[in-house]
């Protein structure tokens, strides 16, 4: 373990690192006062004051001790208040803390029309009434339901503040869109059908010339490119414009393990620059030529992460290669470690909410699993034949950054692709000369004939890689999905990975006992939780607006009835029900018999609970004895009074669904008030679970 000890003394930038981010970590779920985040800054400067006055007068190894945990410690407390003063709850300005009639906002970043409508970030510049004009702070994202003028970065609107807080999942296990955009810093959203432009052109000058050069990028791709689906997805390798990409082929790359080709990444990057480096490598000839060239080579890298919209993984990647130009350009070496931690501070430094974006946490992952795990891959197999050689530094590549990710990309997405590696020996090269390919389109633009026949050519190797991917991802066991893992089982399975590849680096006996003791503790937590699902019994009537879905969970299989689509299904119920590891879907017909399940029309029993759905296929009737349920559950437009329900039924609960209209849902409320009824409304609630 001594070896392991020095090496990681000699990453001297991780012992900042490590204390930073877990400062950034701890803030975002306690969230602290302006009061205290001050007292915290104060604290850390006078910390680091001290500790360097001190340090020029004392240098004892006790000093040291103290030294480092004090810096330890200022560093922890400086995450916390970075991380505090960057959330736009904070500010005393922010456009929430007030009311106001209507806001004043800036477009600021480049819509996307779907579906009619026009969606995108914006910044609110200020509070408006008819007698005041207050600035203030804070993001929106913001839909127009209709425009006539085109909306462009840096356009300025007056709005109705109608802004609601983003609802949090209302599904089990649903994605959670709140939190996706709070870690963007954006907390409220706003539909408007009535806006006025105010002015326009305004904004960052270098963020507008970047967009614009994309949308020309774009437009050539779509002028000289047959197929509008080829054209998008080449915006999507070159410039990570994906708005025009369609499910499916998203879809294809997500199964094969490749999806990370759609998305501008540090895999694009390094390409552009070697690109960059090879036509500028003739000024290293000359004095002073190598400082020259990094900086031409660093202003063209962020250009182009700009244009690319500066996702996490782009900034990633960019930043590190910025670090090795600057070394380079001065004869200096960089330890790679070193240089990760280093780009890992100073982005989070600038935005620490970076931390919590899956691209980036994957992109960074990817990287240590290359730099760490490839050479020692590629050692175990020593090749003479350079063909062969190269397909085995890639294969090498692929198996390094797959079994890095593998944690992170199960417990996220909840799926392995089985033919990553398969995958990506033939896409990555495919896509290197497309990407190239695209450049050279590019430059070649402004001669028609010439750039619609590389269009051609371009367009025949998209549509061969599309065809490949397709094949891929059609065959069987393509992909083993449906893997559910809580947090505390990721955090088991990260370090029973990291253990097993330090048990082949350092071959210790701890090591190994470490790794087997992590593995019994993995099974059973697995066996507890399958289980628990073999005993589960539950009814789950899902929050869906005009659509009505119902579950009948019995162990692992579910008798669903809805009327969801198959896209509302995957992102509401899907999640859910995998969660729950439910292997079997019965799709009910109007009548059904199971075993412990019978629905004739609308009348459902599930075991010892009975349930009427009344819809609008419902008939109301006059029974000569009441009948017997457990729950009504109202759905649509039926044509019935709640004082018809109870001359017909016997009831415990009733529950509105949320297709039912609010005066019929208002009637049966005050129905249910005024009888003592119990009853339920899915109108703006959650999902109500009934377990047996």
């Amino acid at each position: 373990m001594s070896s392991l000890r020095l090496e990681t003394r000699q990453i001297v930038f991780i012992r900042i690192l490590i204390p930073f981010i877990i400062g950034i970590v701890v803030e975002s779920y306690i969230q602290l006062s302006n009061t205290i985040a001050l007292i915290i800054i104060g604290l850390s400067v006078i910390y680091l004051t001290t500790v360097t006055f001190l340090n020029r007068k004392i240098n004892t190894s006790k000093f040291r001790s103290y030294k480092g945990f004090t810096l330890t410690i200022a560093f922890f407390l400086s995450g916390m208040a970075i991380m505090h003063f960057h959330n736009e709850l904070s500010r005393a300005d922010h456009f929430s803390s007030s009311k106001a009639k209507y806001l004043l906002i800036e477009v600021n970043d480049d819509p996307i029309i779907k579906n009619g409508h026009i969606r995108f970030k914006a910044k609110v510049i200020a509070m408006v009434d008819s007698t005041n004009f207050e600035n203030c702070s804070g993001n929106l994202l913001v839909t127009f339901r209709d425009s006539k003028k085109i909306i462009s970065y840096g356009d300025q609107f007056l709005v109705s503040a109608d802004y609601k807080e983003i609802n949090a999942p209302r599904n089990p296990a649903e994605f959670n869109y709140k939190r996706y955009l709070a870690h963007q810093n954006i907390h409220y959203r706003l539909f408007a059908n009535e806006h006025l432009c105010i002015a326009d052109n305004n904004g960052n000058i270098l963020i507008k010339w970047s967009i614009l050069i994309r949308k020309v990028c774009v437009q050539t791709f779509n002028t000289y490119i047959p197929g509008k689906e080829h054209a998008a997805m080449l915006s999507a390798f070159l410039l990570g414009y994906r708005a025009d990409l369609g499910p499916d082929i998203v879809q294809a790359f997500t199964n094969t393990g490749t999806v990370h080709i759609l998305s501008v990444s540090g895999l694009h990057v390094a390409l552009i620059y070697l690109v960059i480096n090879f036509f500028l490598k003739w000024m290293e000839r000359y004095r002073n030529g190598k400082i020259i060239k990094a900086v031409l080579v660093l202003a063209l890298i962020w250009f182009y992460a700009m244009i690319t919209g500066l996702s996490p993984a782009v900034c990633r990647s960019a930043f590190m290669i910025s670090m090795v130009v600057i070394a380079d350009g001065f004869n200096r070496y960089t330890n790679i470690y070193n240089t990760i931690a280093v780009s890992i501070f100073f982005l989070t430094l600038f935005n620490p909410y970076l931390l919590f974006d899956v691209g980036f946490e994957l992109s960074y992952v990817a990287v240590l699993g290359i730099v760490y795990l490839q050479p020692q891959l590629y050692g175990l197999i020593v090749i003479k034949n350079k063909i062969l050689d190269y397909f085995w530094i890639m294969t090498s590549v692929s198996i390094a950054a797959q079994v890095a990710t593998f944690p992170l990309s199960i417990y996220y997405f909840h799926q392995f692709p089985n033919y990553f590696l398969i995958a990506n020996l033939i896409i990555v090269p495919l896509a290197t000369i497309i990407l190239y390919a695209g450049i050279f389109l590019l430059v070649i633009s402004p001669f028609q004939s010439l750039a619609s026949f590389a269009g051609k050519i371009i367009a025949w190797l998209i549509n061969g890689m599309d065809h490949i991917l397709l094949k891929i991802s059609h065959l069987p066991f393509s992909i083993f999905d449906g893997i559910w893992i809580n947090f505390g089982e990721f955090v088991i399975t990260s370090l029973l990975l990291l253990f097993i590849i330090l048990v082949f680096t350092y071959k210790q006996k701890i090591l190994i006992i470490v790794s087997l003791a992590l593995i019994p503790v993995l099974i059973i937590s697995y066996g507890i939780k399958e289980f628990n699902s073999l005993q589960q019994r539950k009814i789950i009537i899902y929050a869906g607006g005009k659509n009505t879905s119902i579950g009948f969970v019995d162990g692992q299989s579910v008798m669903l009835f809805s009327n969801a689509t198959q896209s509302i299904f995957n992102y509401s119920i899907k999640p859910g029900l995998d969660s729950s590891r439910v292997k079997h879907i019965i799709r009910l017909p109007n009548n059904y018999q199971g075993s412990h399940f019978n629905k004739q029309k609308n009348y459902i029993a599930f075991y010892t609970q009975r349930i009427v759905v009344i819809d609008s296929t419902f008939t109301c009737f006059k029974p000569s004895k009441k009948l017997t349920a457990d729950y009504i559950f109202i759905d649509g437009k039926p044509k019935v009074k709640f004082a018809q329900l109870q001359e017909m039924f016997n009831f415990k609960q009733l529950i509105i669904g949320e297709s039912v209209p609010n005066y019929l849902a208002q009637s049966m409320i005050d129905g249910s008030n005024n009888t003592g009824v119990k009853y339920h409304s899915m109108h703006n609630s959650n999902a109500l679970v009934i377990s047996l």
